[in-house]
């Protein structure tokens, strides 16, 4: 379900924050160890320091995602989103303040306080310096992501997913290294000097960088090679792949069975069959009504269920390798009368046109019209009637409709 996914995706990113703070830890501690001035005598750092900088790490996190999580929570009022989203931004002022926490946590651990004090200080120059070890790890991983999806940019293939994701192993390696190397760099005096660490700090953390292997990483220091990458690569990468995953057919076949009107909506029973993509990447929401020449009727699908199960699957259709019926509902300014008039009715994906609808056949439920109901609509709840207007904006002029003529 929804739900479960919800979850499972909510727990993988936990894992993954966790994953990539134990990495941090381990790579300072030996750091640090290197920036002794005896390094036959190593910092005695416990497990239980470590464990609280993972604990610090998390809660900072947490301050930082969860307002953003709770203000698109479905079902929350308005007002009250508008509160998680003010609640934001000191989120944001407070964990660029503490970012980096992990150095001071590591020498001191006795005083937390003390711990917090020397994270605060190292700050104080650049509020902004954490965003700067940012930039360019991001801008790397969207290339990377970018790249790994351009022969399936809805998301429908699966080996492209996965080689995605090596786009966020990326940006983790590089924000660990950067955040470390700007932490040691701009870490109080007195601290440094207190856990005598090298007295030649500048002389020594460059031969710790030669030594590390990889000294063009350096050079990603500054904030303009992120941008750079950011506005001349991965943007114009992004947008490529999004104006191609809009002009693409879905991942299912897509077989029309029944059309039915009630009012101003139209129902499609749709019959889908995926076995090579499971329906990864699929979603109902993106299909549309509109003319051979993309005159839209419908927008967006309004609801769509599946009729096995009875289970919603608007926008996150579940995996399967069997067919599928689902029936898609959409919502039009027109009533049942003019919309069965329609001869040039298409069923797009978003700008991709599928199957043309006969509406001589649609099964008319409902025309709407006073005194001619055939039943109660069971979508009362969805929207009151439309407006009595029996044609569509001039706009939608190239739409045919049959003549009908009065027998005399």
């Amino acid at each position: 379900t929804t739900q479960t996914g919800s979850v499972a995706f909510t727990l993988l990113q936990g894992a993954e924050l966790i994953v990539s703070l134990l990495a941090l830890v381990l790579l300072t501690v030996r750091w640090l160890d290197n920036l002794q001035q005896r390094p036959e005598d190593p910092l005695p750092i416990s497990y239980v320091t470590m464990g609280k900088v993972i604990v610090v790490g998390c809660i900072l996190s947490v301050m930082l995602y969860a307002p953003m999580q709770l203000a698109q929570f479905p079902g929350v009022a308005p007002p009250v989103s508008l509160l998680f989203v003010l609640l934001l931004f000191p989120a944001i002022k407070v964990y660029l303040e503490y970012y980096f926490f992990f150095i001071p946590f590591l020498l001191n651990s006795s005083s937390t306080a003390e711990s917090l004090e020397y994270t605060k200080r190292t700050t104080e120059s650049d509020s902004f310096l954490a965003v700067v070890t940012f930039i360019t790890p991001f801008a790397l991983s969207m290339v990377v992501s970018q790249v790994a999806i351009i022969p399936y940019p809805d998301g429908r293939s699966l080996a492209c997913a996965i080689f995605a994701t090596s786009g966020k192993a990326l940006f983790y390696t590089l924000n660990i290294y950067l955040a470390l190397g700007f932490a040691l760099s701009y870490l109080p005096d007195d601290l440094w000097r207190r856990f005598q660490l090298d007295s030649y700090r500048v002389p020594r953390l460059e031969t710790l960088r030669i030594q590390g292997g990889i000294p063009w990483v350096s050079s990603l220091v500054k904030s303009e090679t992120g941008w750079k990458i950011i506005l001349f690569v991965a943007i114009p990468l992004f947008a490529a792949n999004i104006l191609r995953g809009l002009t693409m057919a879905p991942s299912p076949s897509v077989r029309v069975t029944t059309i039915e009107v009630e009012r101003n909506y139209v129902r499609l029973y749709l019959d889908l069959d995926d076995r090579e993509h499971n329906f990864r990447g699929f979603r109902p929401i993106h299909f549309r009504l509109a003319g051979e020449g993309g005159t839209t009727i419908a927008p967006l699908a309004e609801r769509a269920t599946l009729t096995s199960s009875g289970e919603p699957a608007l926008v996150q259709f579940p995996l399967s390798d069997e067919p599928q019926e689902v029936i898609v509902q959409f919502t039009t300014e027109r009533k049942a009368r003019s919309l069965v008039k329609l001869k040039d009715l298409y069923l797009w994906y978003n700008n991709k046109k599928l199957e043309y609808l006969d509406m001589e056949k649609a099964k008319v439920i409902d025309y709407g019209d006073e005194g001619e109901s055939s039943r109660e609509s069971f979508e009362e709840e969805l929207s009151p009637s439309p407006p009595p207007s029996d044609s569509f904006p001039e706009s939608g002029a190239s739409l045919q409709e049959r003549s009908t003529s009065e027998p005399t």
